[in-house]
């Protein structure tokens, strides 16, 4: 959980996602590529707690495009929250 009143996403070179103070249903945004009005069912969390994400792909020296970065947000969103989509 970020602490932080920032809110920041960057796309770094050497394959690395960085996010500061997001909420939980930008990064749903983001992975499945929706937009708020359709997030459903979500708890209040999701909204209101904001979170820092500093990620970095395993395989990939370039910066990463929005398309290799959805499927990775998916799994930490899987992993971390136990959401499945």
């Amino acid at each position: 959980a970020s602490s932080d009143h920032r809110v920041a996403i960057q796309i770094q070179p050497g394959g690395r996602f960085v996010a500061t103070g997001i909420p939980a249903r930008i990064l749903i945004g983001i992975a499945y590529n929706i937009r708020d009005f359709q997030i459903i069912n979500a708890p209040g969390w999701a909204f209101d707690e904001r979170f820092d994400i500093n990620a970095k792909a395993e395989s990939s020296s370039d910066r990463l495009s929005m398309e290799q970065i959805r499927p990775m947000l998916k799994a930490l969103l899987a992993e971390r929250f136990g959401l499945k989509g």
